[in-house]
């Protein structure tokens, strides 16, 4: 993306000053605030893939990674490729955006610095996995585990990682390995995160997840992990009522 659409993309960059150190930070902070989330709500670009507007999201998150690497935010970059990955992998069936995705993916979790955001691992391992790289989704999904349990450690009301955890739970039994008793970890995990906050953005996020595991999943493998996940009750996995 160019400054210049930019700029007429968005009115807060017209408004922003006329030196170019002033238009690149307005240009920053506009785009990633479009592909990062703000708590309980969901990113502007993944409301648009919601809405079938995947290009305009993947142009979206182009722009924003363009912008970060331009600045040398590697947290921008992160967040951004993690969203432009996720339009990938949302969009129509095809070898070559599951290309894409990877791609994207790579540059993400090659940027993530601080540990508190687990969204690239997350996507890695299901891009992998309808990649058909299931050891590949199986190491991200390990590392999505290790890196949660460690931040429940410190915090057991951390929500994003429960639900991370619930995810890696998910794809683990899609890979195969214990499923019953992996599904079980889900529900629970999922459940403690419901009880913790039900904000449209944050279910809305994981359930797009399950989702997208489902289409490599055997049939309704991820129907009451998605129940749960959506804060739609619980269905007797877990053994609470």
């Amino acid at each position: 993306m160019s400054s210049a659409s930019g700029v007429r993309d968005f009115p807060e960059m017209q408004r922003a000053g006329s030196t170019s150190q002033e238009l690149q930070s307005c240009r920053a902070e506009t785009l990633v605030s479009w592909t990062s989330a703000l708590p309980g709500e969901a990113p502007i670009a993944e409301l648009l893939i919601d809405q079938g507007r995947v290009g305009r999201a993947i142009e979206l998150a182009r722009g924003a990674m363009a912008i970060g690497e331009e600045i040398r935010r590697p947290e921008h970059i992160a967040e951004a490729g993690a969203t432009l990955a996720l339009a990938y992998v949302c969009m129509a069936a095809g070898a070559d955006r599951l290309d894409a995705a990877q791609t994207a993916i790579e540059t993400a979790c090659r940027h993530r610095r601080a540990r508190r955001t687990l969204s690239a691992p997350v996507l890695a391992g299901i891009i992998a996995l309808r990649r058909g790289d299931r050891w590949a989704a199986e190491d991200a999904f390990v590392e999505v585990e290790g890196e949660a349990g460690g931040l429940l450690a410190q915090d057991d009301r951390t929500f994003d990682a429960l639900d991370a955890l619930g995810v890696a739970q998910c794809g683990r039994a899609v890979i195969g390995e214990d499923a019953t008793e992996a599904l079980k970890r889900a529900v629970i995990a999922f459940e403690a995160a419901r009880a913790l906050t039900v904000a449209r953005g944050v279910v809305g996020r994981v359930v797009r997840l399950l989702n997208e595991l489902e289409e490599v999943a055997p049939p309704g493998l991820m129907n009451v992990p998605r129940q749960v996940a959506a804060g739609q009750g619980v269905t007797g996995q877990s053994g609470r009522a």
